[in-house]
């Protein structure tokens, strides 16, 4: 049936899902997109930062099939705000659909050979962007940046062994990355929202509550490498406390 469609251009596949951490079989798409003559493009946006750690390249087995993908170092590579990795297989193909013209444009061209990241992409005016994060892993090095995606790894596994022996609480999905999904027995939306505004008004965490196929859930993110383990026994507690 698949192979049958004539009216796909592209499939967009998740190396990490923003909502719940969710990789998608990246090879399976890969395998899709060829027999469709589609372009693979590859959200990476939050989750694609842990390839850095070999451990974890086999979850992403099939990314080097991908035209493109991006990954963002203002989330789990601690850059500031602002910057986006953005990678073509072919370049050649992105600047043949973004690179634009005019006179003003056209004067400063030196050649077809010369690098302008303005034609990879429709934005041309924009910021040094990729300078921090090549700042911060020339000064710390890779393997900082490993240790401190590790860290939060093990945290979100700690809390999700903590959540599933909790007999009030029971997790969606055991954590592929560092996203916990799970439920507050008897919970419903207005719960979670009283629950996360308490958390914050006491300086505990930060926490949004999402839904997960419509259904309320709770969702935690762990990302910094300095955040305590002691959090973990703070949020259970939390969830646990009576009235």
């Amino acid at each position: 049936m698949v192979a049958e469609r004539t009216d796909v251009a592209a499939i967009v596949a998740s190396a990490g899902s923003t909502n719940a951490g969710v990789i998608d079989d990246l090879a399976g798409c890969a395998d899709v997109a060829d027999g469709l003559g589609a372009w693979l493009h590859v959200d990476g946006a939050y989750g694609l930062a842990a390839m850095l750690l070999p451990e974890l390249r086999d979850r992403f087995a099939g990314i080097e099939r991908a035209d493109s993908f991006i990954v963002d170092p203002h989330k789990w590579l601690f850059a500031p705000v602002g910057s986006c990795a953005l990678i073509y297989r072919r370049p050649e193909l992105a600047s043949a659909v973004h690179t634009q013209h005019g006179p003003y444009i056209d004067s400063i061209r030196t050649g077809d050979d010369v690098f302008n990241p303005s034609d990879l992409g429709y934005q041309l005016t924009r910021r040094a962007s990729g300078l921090p994060i090549w700042f911060a892993l020339a000064l710390h090095g890779v393997e900082a940046h490993r240790a401190a995606i590790r860290a939060g790894l093990r945290l979100a596994e700690a809390m999700a062994d903590a959540l599933d022996v909790c007999p009030e609480t029971e997790l969606v999905m055991r954590p592929e990355l560092s996203v916990v999904l799970f439920r507050r027995h008897g919970w419903a939306a207005e719960d979670w929202r009283v629950w996360a505004a308490n958390l914050l008004q006491r300086g505990t965490a930060f926490v949004a509550p999402t839904t997960h196929r419509g259904e309320p859930v709770g969702r935690l993110v762990f990302m910094h490498p300095l955040t305590p383990a002691s959090l973990v026994d703070d949020l259970i507690a939390s969830l646990t406390a009576r009235g």
